[in-house]
């Protein structure tokens, strides 16, 4: 839906190539921070045509966390999901949402950090997916697909199930499985 308000203002943009021509943009976006909840800040938008033109998605399946903004979106070609992580209002950890239609919908969230206290400042997350055919982290399900952290932490890892786990890691040195 349009903003018809004030709160008409999106910023930390991040976008991913579906297939075909598909394009899915994430923001932060004031129009979402409104009753009855007040606890979403995200939002996203779809492009079917490469981006000539652009389709408002609206705001994230509800969550009793919410979704806070700072988004970030990455996408596993081989299986053809799309992942979103933004940043919760409530709670410790970031909310990983997946879709496997390139945005038209979206699952309900994940914790990605979980165990993580509230002085814990996870701020700019970021992910990564390995797309390259033929190494250790693409085409086999043992492996990790994608990789999620924010600021200077290692959060977790997907494997190509979906499936969250966490990492053995120590901050700043990376981590292993």
């Amino acid at each position: 839906a349009a903003d018809t308000s004030g709160q008409d203002r999106q910023s930390e943009t991040s976008i991913v190539l579906g297939a075909g021509s598909n394009v899915i943009g994430a923001f932060n976006d004031s129009g979402s921070f409104s009753s009855p909840t007040f606890n979403k800040f995200t939002g996203f938008s779809r492009s079917t045509n490469g981006g000539s033109t652009w389709a408002d998605g609206g705001t994230l399946p509800t969550s009793a966390n919410g979704a806070a903004g700072d988004p970030v979106l990455a996408r596993d070609n081989t299986l053809g999901k799309t992942y979103f992580a933004t940043l919760m209002f409530s709670g410790s950890g970031l909310q990983v949402f997946n879709s496997t239609n390139d945005g038209s919908t979206w699952s309900a969230p994940v914790n990605a950090g979980p165990g993580f206290g509230s002085g814990d400042f996870l701020d700019k997350p970021w992910m990564t997916v390995d797309n390259a055919a033929d190494t250790s982290g693409q085409d086999r399900q043992s492996e990790t697909s994608i990789v999620l952290g924010a600021g200077s932490n290692v959060i977790g890892a997907f494997n190509d199930s979906g499936s969250f786990s966490s990492p053995t890691f120590n901050k700043f040195t990376g981590f292993s499985r």
